[in-house]
């Protein structure tokens, strides 16, 4: 993949993203992507309308959480660049695992 690919694809990825988490689609349902939370979420959690309570305080206190919640449709490509090293999502997904390791 090339550097111009790379870029687009972190840049739909991230506006994508952003439209997720401020507004849950009434049409699609998010997916979280990132690895679990003890208590909170598990990796692979479907969300049909909105966030749990306890998910939205997780965001709300690591936003990078956020980037982690794509929707169903986005799936495939999200777990793609969670193994491109310094990608959005695979920066976002080393925080939560820092975040869960404060938590032990």
């Amino acid at each position: 993949m090339s550097e111009i690919e790379k870029t687009k694809a972190i840049k739909e990825l991230t506006t994508t993203t952003l439209t997720a988490k401020k507004t849950v689609k009434k049409t699609e349902a998010v997916i979280y992507v990132g690895p679990a939370i003890p208590g909170v979420v598990s990796t692979g959690t479907v969300y049909n309308n909105g966030l749990t309570t306890m998910m939205q305080e997780v965001v709300e206190e690591l936003p990078a959480i956020g980037t982690l919640i794509v929707p169903v449709s986005k799936v495939a490509e999200t777990r793609r660049l969670l193994n491109i090293k310094n990608t959005p999502a695979a920066i976002c997904y080393e925080k939560v695992l820092m975040y869960n390791k404060k938590g032990e």
